[in-house]
């Protein structure tokens, strides 16, 4: 962790992790007859994963145009990233396997598809496709800052890559149904984080912030209740690559993740409790994405008969910390001791 942190992107993260965990719980409650939990779903998705994106640009650096200094990325930011993944997965398909008592070609074919990654990913590994994602929007992201020196181009390239990344329905890789490692979103995450990384430099500049929080929350309001009353056609599903209504898609995902930010910054972390809580939390949000899929199969596992989505979204955000500290704990054992 950075010995420096700004407080309310913490803040903005953890109002992202939280929505994420609250969309998951909300998941298997959808239904013609829940019409309330169909739009609180969809109105999630309009903006928290588009929010990631764009907050891993914010601490992005060019590089320089040499091989040394991309090998030194490699290592400090991808590898370690790569690193960590399979081994969650790894740990996350083997505990999947004694719980659930699955067979052990089962098992096997998990590990297969979190080497394949992507849409192949289900039950305790559905939201490892982001990792991937990230992962490589955070190279492409990287080289397109250090190679192309013009912002516009940088911009120009990334929104025809959005535009091409809108307009298919899905696309296969030879055989297979589905590109490895989700390769397609990257189309359209690499305009959320080259956004990032501007955003975060010229963030203090943005005048009148108070009128755009309120825009964005009556906006977001409005639509919800659009969206409700079935007027609205909205929606935003990266993994399953389900895209409804471009133009809000490129510009109203992208306003109210500058609300969530500005919320974060000018109201959220004003106050001393929650803002303390939601910092800490937000300082946690790759274990937590990790892990909490993982903790709902554990709460279904248990049987409870009530409360049990508001168990999971609470379980969901803290287990998978004390699981994240225990890993930490067992993986330092075994660190050389310096001499």
């Amino acid at each position: 962790m950075s010995k420096y942190r700004i407080k309310w992107i913490d803040i903005a993260k953890a109002v992202g992790i939280i929505a994420v965990v609250v969309g998951h719980a909300l998941h298997p409650l959808r239904g013609d007859d829940h019409q309330l939990i169909n739009t609180i779903y969809s109105s999630i998705y309009w903006w928290h994963m588009p929010l990631f994106f764009i907050l891993s640009g914010f601490f992005l650096k060019p590089l320089e145009r040499n091989f040394e200094s991309f090998k030194h990325f490699i290592k400090k930011k991808v590898l370690p990233n790569i690193k960590d993944y399979f081994l969650y997965g790894i740990i996350l398909v083997f505990l999947s396997h004694f719980l659930r008592s699955e067979e052990w070609s089962y098992t096997f074919k998990t590990l297969g598809k979190l080497v394949y990654g992507g849409r192949t990913l289900t039950d305790e590994l559905t939201v490892f496709w982001f990792i991937n994602v990230l992962i490589i929007t955070t190279v492409v992201v990287t080289l397109l800052i250090s190679y192309v020196k013009d912002v516009r181009v940088q911009f120009f390239i990334s929104i025809m890559m959005f535009t091409l990344g809108v307009s298919y329905k899905e696309i296969g890789f030879f055989k297979f149904e589905y590109m490895p490692w989700s390769l397609d979103r990257v189309l359209l995450t690499t305009f959320w984080m080259l956004l990032g990384y501007y955003l975060f430099k010229y963030y203090p500049a943005i005048k009148h912030k108070g009128i755009i929080l309120m825009s964005g929350l009556s906006l977001y309001a409005l639509f919800f209740v659009l969206k409700y009353q079935g007027i609205l056609v909205f929606g935003l599903y990266i993994k399953s690559h389900k895209l409804h209504n471009t133009f809000l898609i490129f510009y109203a995902s992208v306003l109210f993740c500058l609300t969530v930010f500005i919320l974060s910054d000018k109201l959220l972390s004003k106050i001393p409790i929650i803002s303390g809580m939601l910092a800490f939390l937000g300082k946690f949000t790759i274990p937590i994405m990790y892990f909490h899929k993982a903790v709902f199969d554990l709460v279904d596992f248990m049987k409870l008969d009530s409360n049990q989505t508001l168990i999971c979204i609470v379980f969901g955000l803290l287990l998978p910390l004390f699981a994240y500290f225990i890993i930490k704990k067992i993986m330092n054992q075994f660190k050389p001791i310096e001499v």
